[in-house]
C-alpha cells in the first residue's frame, strides 16, 4: 500500500509539471498538450488500479483464506483430541466394571472357603460313613464338594487365593497334627470345624475398587456384623499367570 502511493504522488508530480510547461506555450499548443495529459492520466489511472487490485488480490486475499485454513485445522485438532479423550474414558469404565466383577467373585470364594472349604465345612457329608477322630471329632465322607481328593483341596484353595491368604487357609486345613481333610480307601472325608461363621450379611452393592495397578487392585465392601455394627472388608487382589486371587484380608471397623 505504501508503495501505490509512493507511486501516485510521482505521477502527481509529473502532471504538475506538464500542465505548467504547457502554460508557457502558445494556444495553439496547448489543446494539444492538453488532450495528450489527459491521455497520459486516463492511462496511468488505469495502469494505477490494475496494479493495486493485483497487488490486493496477492496479498490480502490469501491472507484471508490462510486465517480460515487455520481455524478449520484448530477445529480439527479440537474433534481429534475430544474422541481420545471419550474413547479413553470408555475403556476405563469397561476396566472399572470388569474388575468390580473379578473382585465381587473373590470375596464370595473368599467367604466360602474362610466360612467353609477351607474350615472343613463341604457342601454335602455322609454321616453314616465316620472315621472317629478324637471323642470331640470325626471324619465324613465328602459327598458334594468341588473336589474329591486331598490334591483337589489344595488346588481349590489356590486357584482362589495366594501369599499371606493361601498359606493361612493351607496350614488351617493340613495341620500335620488335626488336617480337616484325609483320605482313606480312595475317598475323601473332611471334618468340620466347631466355629460361628466370621461373615454375616456383606452389601456387596457397596462393592468398590481403588489402588489400580497392573497386576493388582483392592476391592473394598461394607458388612453388617454382630450388633448391627458396619464394618469395611478388604481385600487386597493380585493377578498371577493371568488369575487373581485374594492375596490379603483386613477389615476397618
Amino acid at each position: 500500500m505504501k508503495k501505490m502511493m509512493i507511486t501516485i504522488t510521482m505521477m502527481a508530480a509529473m502532471l504538475s509539471l506538464t500542465a505548467c510547461a504547457g502554460s508557457e506555450s502558445s494556444t495553439a499548443n496547448s489543446a494539444a498538450e492538453t488532450t495528450t495529459v489527459t491521455e497520459q492520466t486516463t492511462e496511468l489511472t488505469t495502469e494505477l488500479t490494475t496494479e493495486l487490485t493485483t497487488e490486493l488480490t496477492a496479498t490480502e486475499k490469501p491472507a484471508e483464506t490462510t486465517s480460515a485454513s487455520e481455524k478449520q485445522t484448530e477445529t480439527t485438532a479440537k474433534t481429534t483430541e475430544s474422541a481420545v479423550t471419550t474413547t479413553t474414558a470408555a475403556e476405563d469404565g469397561q476396566n472399572d466394571q470388569e474388575l468390580l466383577r473379578i473382585g465381587d467373585e473373590l470375596i464370595h470364594k473368599y467367604i466360602g472357603i474362610v466360612d467353609g472349604y477351607g474350615a472343613g465345612g463341604v457342601d454335602e457329608y455322609d454321616e453314616n460313613d465316620a472315621i472317629p477322630f478324637t471323642e470331640y471329632n470325626s471324619y465324613f465322607r465328602v459327598v458334594k464338594a468341588p473336589f474329591t481328593t486331598v490334591q483337589g483341596v489344595k488346588d481349590y484353595l489356590a486357584a482362589y487365593l495366594t501369599g499371606e491368604a493361601l498359606e493361612r487357609y493351607m496350614q488351617q486345613a493340613f495341620d500335620p497334627k488335626f488336617p480337616l481333610y484325609i483320605e482313606k480307601d480312595g475317598k475323601l472325608y473332611a471334618s468340620p470345624l466347631n466355629k460361628g461363621a466370621e461373615f454375616l450379611d456383606v452389601q456387596y452393592d457397596t462393592l468398590k475398587i481403588s489402588n489400580v495397578k497392573e497386576n493388582s487392585f483392592t476391592a473394598t465392601v461394607k458388612e453388617l456384623s454382630y450388633g448391627d455394627t458396619v464394618v469395611g472388608l478388604v481385600f487386597e487382589i493380585k493377578q498371577e499367570n493371568g488369575t487373581y486371587r485374594v492375596a490379603k484380608y483386613t477389615y476397618t471397623g
